[in-house]
């Protein structure tokens, strides 16, 4: 049996997943500036392992989430539905637990109770269950599971001799999709199962390599995944979800008698890895293992689902690399950090904690929440006696001030109306030690769609 995750553990390497949620208002996913992606990554040698991160997907905004000093790797981060939290995995001596944090880096807490090895957590759409894979005590194969967002409550879904990982929801949280080697298979394949458990339904017939890394597409139509062979490289395919009816490919494709399309194949000693889908369904974002698959440096790409040539979104070292998850639904806002404020706002010095590439402790993430026309502003743990938010508009206006004098306060909202569609400017100011300076800048985009 040919399965990617077994060579994960055999050889001590492992997988960092992202998820990007846009700011959408028919569901309810308040994260983030526009785009917002969540990878794990050790960029800047850290001394205790990977670290939870965020970025958007034109690479600015780098923002480190979670700060630990423990010799650990925290990875395969997941947002909720909502925005507010992203639950991840933590590995140490040989055993993962699935842990949860806020986006601003508060509230870090341990979802399961160290009894197992759990593994890849992913949100159910509505925010209710998060499924995962676990390998208990006797146990002699990877199974899911599902949990209550707040850890409670777990339930078994597959319990058999067989390898089940990869676990992903369908659009509607009724179906969960994941990777097998069910019935004996020499390769695992693509599987779905009820979200309440059931038997399995075979997505994928491919006998000559390895089919996993699934997501499903916010509008149902599709299940993209990677195929190939784990011990070099694999390539990016997409299949019609069950009960669906796939529309011709275009001339040229590549297909299996299974009816998969190829969406991209990598060159050379590339590996290509853990699709995501956009909110529109239209694009995948990818893992690319430039040494070979699992094989450092990685970077985040996108293709079209339709296929054709891949665009970058991250590539430098050390290793950013990436499965993605992206929920559908209208833009309404989106924001921009880390820009030029214009001449006739008040000076902010060149830098900032937004700008790209810059590791910060207080770093501030700016977000929509579309449903709500607001816009928050939050910050990881800080001292700071005040904060104050300037907004300007395009003609150095200031339209509005945002302030708070709570110590330790992590949040300020911008109430978005009456103000109209376009671009604004802010500036974030802190005082610390009755000293007050600059600590944040940038732009705010703001539409209706």
């Amino acid at each position: 049996m040919k399965k990617r995750f077994g060579k994960a553990f055999q050889y001590g390497q492992h997988y960092v997943f992202t998820v990007i949620l846009l700011s959408i208002g028919a569901v309810a996913s308040a994260l983030p500036p526009g785009e917002y992606i969540t990878f794990a990554s050790d960029r800047g040698d850290l001394p205790g392992g990977d670290e939870i991160w965020m970025i958007c997907p034109d690479g600015t905004g780098v923002t480190r989430v979670t700060y630990h000093s423990t010799s650990s790797v925290w990875m395969e981060p997941t947002f909720s539905p909502d925005g507010e939290w992203i639950v991840f995995e933590a590995y140490q001596a040989g055993v993962s637990q699935l842990w949860k944090v806020r986006t601003n880096g508060s509230g870090l807490s341990r979802l399961s109770d160290g009894s197992s090895n759990d593994r890849q957590p992913v949100w159910q759409p509505n925010g209710d269950r998060i499924v995962y894979q676990s390998m208990r005590s006797g146990d002699v194969a990877w199974h899911l599971w599902t949990m209550d967002s707040n850890g409670g409550n777990t339930l078994q879904l597959t319990n058999s001799i067989y390898e089940d990982t990869d676990a992903s929801w369908s659009p509607d949280g009724s179906h969960i999709v994941y990777s097998s080697d069910y019935g004996s298979l020499l390769y695992s394949n693509i599987y779905t199962i009820p979200a309440g458990g059931g038997a399995p339904t075979r997505v994928t017939y491919n006998d000559t390599g390895y089919d996993g890394a699934v997501s499903w597409s916010p509008d149902g139509q599709w299940i993209a995944f990677e195929s190939g062979d784990p011990d070099a490289a694999t390539e990016i395919w997409r299949i019609a979800a069950p009960g669906t009816t796939p529309p011709t490919p275009p001339p040229g494709a590549t297909t299996r008698a299974d009816g998969a399309v190829l969406v991209y194949s990598p060159t050379g000693t590339n590996s290509a890895q853990n699709p995501a889908f956009s909110p529109d369904s239209t694009t995948l974002v990818f893992t690319m293992w430039h040494s070979g698959y699992n094989d450092a440096p990685a970077g985040l790409f996108m293709v079209p689902v339709s296929g054709g040539s891949a665009s970058t979104l991250l590539d430098e070292p050390p290793s950013d690399a990436s499965s993605v998850n992206m929920p559908g639904g209208a833009w309404i806002l989106v924001a921009a950090t880390a820009t030029a404020v214009p001449s006739s706002t008040p000076t902010v010095a060149a830098g900032g904690v937004n700008t790209p590439g810059t590791e910060a402790r207080h770093g501030v993430l700016v977000y929509p929440h579309p449903a709500r026309d607001e816009v928050y502003f939050a910050w990881n743990e800080t001292n700071a006696e005040t904060t104050t938010i300037d907004i300007y508009n395009t003609a150095g206006d200031r339209v509005a001030v945002l302030h708070t004098d709570t110590l330790f306060a992590r949040k300020l909202v911008w109430k978005v109306r009456p103000h109209s569609q376009g671009i604004y400017y802010y500036r974030v100011r802190m005082k610390q030690n009755g000293t007050e300076s600059t600590t944040a800048k940038g732009k705010i985009a703001i539409w209706d769609k």
